[in-house]
């Protein structure tokens, strides 16, 4: 190869080499565009805070959750979801009277959302109202179309619990668990009402069919707990 020829193929390796450079800068100038307007997506975009909110409240980080929820609310207040959830969250927190309001605007936005008057009866309950709260889980019932009565029917039994009316609180949560076998929550509630009227051996059979379900939860530890006491103390 002559001096020239050299001296060319220097020049279009220098050539390629800096047009291979451009491109790397222009992608990383696009790129860092891109994150920017990603950011600025995420943040205006209420689906991404309710999803975060809903992740917090999971967690049990009320504060932070109610902080998401308000955002994504703030940016489309027409979602009844929204409010559910930050009901539900204000509930959790023990804010029954912040939780009633949300959930009845979200039945003043959809009043065929069958999972707030859910929400809404557990809610009265929890504030006292259980004439109220039986009323809305009944509307639960009456909906052919929702999946989850067992909920309803487990509130139920709790109402009828508090009033000192255990067998009509024994008939719900049967019901309940007529439903749906792995509902672990209503066989505690049943071991419960039925240690209440004393009849031991159908409270350990619900205790431990709590622990066969979930014996890793939180629940079922407190089932285990329960059912040692009842060996040391019935």
């Amino acid at each position: 190869m002559g001096r020239a020829e050299m001296i060319q193929a220097a020049r279009r390796k220098r050539f390629g080499a800096a047009m291979v450079l451009l491109v790397l800068l222009a992608a990383a100038g696009c790129g860092g565009s891109g994150a920017r307007r990603t950011a600025e997506d995420l943040e205006n975009d209420p689906q991404n805070h309710y999803r975060w909110a809903r992740e917090q409240h999971l967690r049990g980080y009320y504060k932070e959750a109610l902080e998401s929820i308000d955002k994504a609310i703030a940016l489309d207040g027409a979602a009844y979801l929204y409010y559910n959830e930050r009901g539900l969250i204000h509930l959790n927190a023990g804010q029954p009277e912040e939780a009633l309001l949300d959930f009845r605007r979200v039945l003043a936005i959809n009043p065929l959302y069958t999972d707030a008057h859910n929400n809404l009866g557990a809610t009265l309950a929890r504030m006292g109202q259980p004439s109220e709260a039986r009323a809305e889980f009944q509307r639960v019932l009456e909906d052919p179309l929702y999946p989850t009565k067992e909920k309803a029917l487990a509130n139920l039994g709790d109402i009828l619990f508090a009033a000192g009316d255990y067998e009509g609180a024994i008939g719900e949560l049967r019901r309940a668990v007529a439903i749906n076998k792995d509902y672990a929550r209503a066989y505690s509630k049943l071991g419960r009402s039925y240690r209440a009227l004393g009849r031991m051996d159908e409270a350990r059979e619900s205790f431990e069919t709590v622990l066969k379900l979930v014996p890793l939860s939180e629940l079922g530890r407190e089932v285990k707990q329960v059912l040692e006491d009842m060996g040391r103390v019935d």
